[in-house]
């Protein structure tokens, strides 16, 4: 069935993808006490910091409540500017024109362009397993090694950084997160987590060791993790992707639709802004 875009949809979701990173930024204050993690309330959407080099250290969901003007944007820029990052902002195409404007007069950046996928979910979809991989939840102790073996899935080495484990590690922690694990021939293959929230699940953080892709393993964490989320009651499953990647693919193969795009502007930043 199609899903037929709009600004409501397009807020719902980026709303979500802002709380998601909220509670990112929760859970990794929790674990580290000492951590610098936080997140402002700024305009329709958040504001979040989670280490300078982190992926998670952007701003979601601004735009759509109207006309955006240089305050608002000051206000973003001096919240990163306070830990001394780089402002980054994931702006969706249904976001007010404005806001695209005012980051252009104040010398943002196009950083990456990305695209928001959805699938429906319901009570009666099938999702078989290939044969010889096993997929399962998992919690507790074992959420450390998920998030190494991730780590290592994504850095193709045997000794990723430690910034890169710590962040899996977070991520697996989050309050409305659920882990999976992939398991072949009794050996940890891979793991891929989705989060929970108002009838979404956004999948993300899933990777695969190199010594065991191309066996069907990356489509049956997928496959598992929209299993349970439709036994959970979402109603939707949201993934993003670069435009027109092998992962874009992957995703349509399996019934998901682009429903918007998005744009990242970066500006480099150290020092507090003026208003």
């Amino acid at each position: 069935m199609i899903i037929f875009s709009d600004k409501e949809l397009a807020r719902r979701l980026e709303t979500i993808e802002a709380m998601n990173q909220v509670d990112f930024a929760i859970a990794h204050k929790r674990r580290r006490q000492d951590s610098a993690a936080g997140y402002k309330k700024i305009g329709s959407g958040y504001a979040v910091f989670a280490g300078v080099d982190s992926p998670l250290t952007q701003a979601f969901a601004l735009g759509f409540d109207g006309a955006v003007g240089d305050g608002e944007i000051a206000e973003l820029e001096t919240f990163f500017a306070e830990h001394d990052s780089a402002t980054n902002i994931e702006v969706s195409h249904h976001a007010d024109m404005s806001l695209t404007m005012t980051l252009m007069d104040r010398g943002f950046r196009i950083s990456e362009y990305s695209n928001v996928l959805l699938r429906r979910l319901g009570p009666g979809d099938d999702f078989p397993i290939a044969s010889g991989n096993e997929i399962h939840q998992v919690g507790g102790d074992e959420i450390t090694t998920l998030a190494q073996t991730v780590a290592r899935g994504f850095a193709e080495s045997e000794d990723p950084a430690p910034a890169l484990v710590d962040v899996m590690e977070t991520f697996f922690q989050q309050a409305n997160s659920l882990c999976f694990a992939a398991t072949r021939g009794g050996r940890l293959a891979g793991g891929g987590a989705i989060f929970v929230r108002d009838g979404v699940a956004a999948l993300a953080g899933a990777s695969t060791l190199p010594e065991f892709r191309k066996l069907g393993i990356q489509s049956d964490l997928l496959k598992t993790r929209l299993k349970i989320a439709a036994e959970k009651g979402c109603e939707l499953a949201m993934v993003t992707t670069l435009p027109g990647s092998l992962s874009q693919r992957n995703m349509e193969k399996l019934g998901f639709q682009v429903v918007y795009a998005r744009t990242k502007f970066t500006k480099a930043g150290g020092q507090r802004v003026k208003k």
